[in-house]
């Protein structure tokens, strides 16, 4: 551990030395500065702390990222070109303790970074929702929606298969051929319509909503209910809603109407007394929209069908604890994927020159960042080879060529490439900034989720491959 310790304050020395931190900290500390004067919100305070906050944790992660991929890909091969690997490979010191030593000092610069840029955006918050005389109803709006963490509970999630095989039966219907909608990308691009669609309410019908297993107050404070409606015709009318509960106390029912544009998040609150003794609350929701145009026959106005957004549709959101403590669940997010990412770095850059290494981790990173977009093009490609129709009554040397390609790439490759991607990171999976500009509390569990994931499954196995590298590597062969 002794040595491990001395060649990580080594490896800190070494980039203090590059003042790679001090031009990232000053960097981000003018930058994060000016963010308020210089980005557009939607007029209000709260608009204005959410897009600083996004900003500033996509800019945290986007320096700490690049200075990860270039310390971990260069510092290894940078000792052994100058020959300065010799003085500890003379040592009696394990070569595996070089790996360990160099992916903790870069970890603990990380650690470093992120509280200071934490510090630095929590004070920035802070300071944008301070109390005024003037403004004293948006401070209370910012507390209550962004600067408290909330514990989110949503209604069960709907049977998605059953809403895919009801799509598909109704393009049938119309004449698809069943062929074209059995394949595993037709029915994920059904999956994704419908959840881009949302649940569809025709004009003056209602929906009833049910949400289990909430805590049960013993205080008087009120819960939030967060919602987002949009247009399916995309009209741009207001749309209306009428929200009813029942009151377990006063055995009433408390109706509440709300407005909104299509795609906006809307907040309005709610008693505790309405979730009943068994921790449930029963919601249901009725689309009143009138829009703007008139009919041409009768010149009375068009009502308006409006769908409810299937993942931030409708959530209740109650009170857990402070937006510190949040945003430090946030920064742990993000130190966790910059950890992956060193773990990457720190393996490639033992075995390969710098230049190899850091496109590696870059094409590592950039893969994490897009793999939903890969996995959608490689279903799409799938896909196309395998419904390719044979042509027929030509039995040349050409087409049992072309068959052959296509059963290895259906058979094998495409299969191999789906199996690689299910072991790999979703680093939007990680990305705690939607969370907290919603003011939503991130589970604990989650973050345990990806310390046992990331860091000690992928990473770990990162490590042990660098570890036996360096051991495999012969030092003395460097470049002259």
């Amino acid at each position: 551990m002794k040595s491990i310790w001395t060649i990580a304050r080594n490896t800190i020395i070494q980039a203090v030395r590059m003042k790679a931190a001090l031009f990232i900290i000053l960097i981000f500390a003018v930058i994060s500065t000016m963010m308020p004067f210089i980005l557009e919100a939607d007029g209000t305070i709260i608009g204005e702390i959410k897009v600083v906050l996004t900003y500033n944790l996509t800019f945290t992660m986007t320096l700490l990222t690049i200075m990860t991929i270039f310390l971990s890909a260069s510092l290894i091969h940078t000792e052994i070109k100058k020959r300065q690997i010799f003085l500890l490979a003379s040592k009696p010191i394990n070569k595996a303790h070089i790996i360990l030593g160099k992916f903790t000092g870069i970890m603990l610069l990380n650690l470093w970074l992120l509280i200071i840029m934490g510090s630095i955006t929590y004070i920035t918050c802070w300071v944008m929702a301070r109390p005024d005389s003037n403004r004293l109803s948006d401070y209370t709006t910012v507390r209550e929606q962004l600067l408290t963490a909330k514990n989110s509970f949503k209604p069960p999630a709907l049977d998605f298969e059953k809403l895919v095989e009801a799509k598909r039966r109704q393009l049938i219907s119309q004449g698809i051929k069943t062929e074209q909608l059995n394949s595993r990308s037709i029915r994920m691009e059904l999956k994704r319509m419908i959840e881009k669609n949302g649940i569809r309410l025709s004009p003056y019908t209602a929906m009833t909503f049910s949400i289990l297993n909430i805590p049960k107050s013993d205080t008087l404070k009120k819960y939030t209910i967060k919602y987002k409606l949009y247009a399916t015709d995309g009209a741009e009318t207001k749309l209306k809603g009428e929200w009813i509960f029942f009151n377990t106390q006063t055995n009433q029912y408390i109706r509440k109407i709300s407005i909104s544009r299509s795609g906006e998040s809307r907040e309005f609150k709610i008693p505790s007394s309405i979730i009943n003794d068994k921790g449930q609350l029963v919601i249901s929701f009725k689309n009143i929209t009138i829009g703007n145009r008139k009919s041409k026959i009768k010149g009375e106005q068009i009502p308006h069908s409006i769908a409810l957004s299937m993942k931030e549709g409708l959530e209740l959101l109650v009170p857990e604890g402070s937006f510190g403590f949040n945003l430090t669940k946030a920064l742990t997010m993000l130190f966790l994927r910059l950890a992956l990412i060193a773990m990457i770095g720190v393996a490639a850059g033992a075995y390969l020159h710098f230049p190899v290494a850091a496109l590696l981790i870059i094409t590592f990173t950039l893969y994490g960042y897009g793999r939903s977009f890969v996995d959608y093009t490689l279903d799409n490609s799938a896909n196309k080879i395998a419904n390719t129709t044979k042509i027929e009554n030509k039995d040349t040397t050409e087409n049992k060529n072309d068959s052959t390609y296509r059963t290895v790439m259906v058979k094998f490759f495409y299969p191999t490439l789906r199996t690689v991607i299910k072991i790999s990171p979703d680093f939007t999976e990680s990305d705690p900034t939607d969370d907290l500009i919603a003011g939503r509390s991130i589970p604990l569990t989650r973050l345990l989720f990806l310390l046992l994931r990331d860091l000690l499954l992928r990473g770990g196995v990162a490590l042990i491959i660098g570890i036996y590298l360096i051991n495999k590597r012969e030092l003395a062969l460097t470049e002259s």
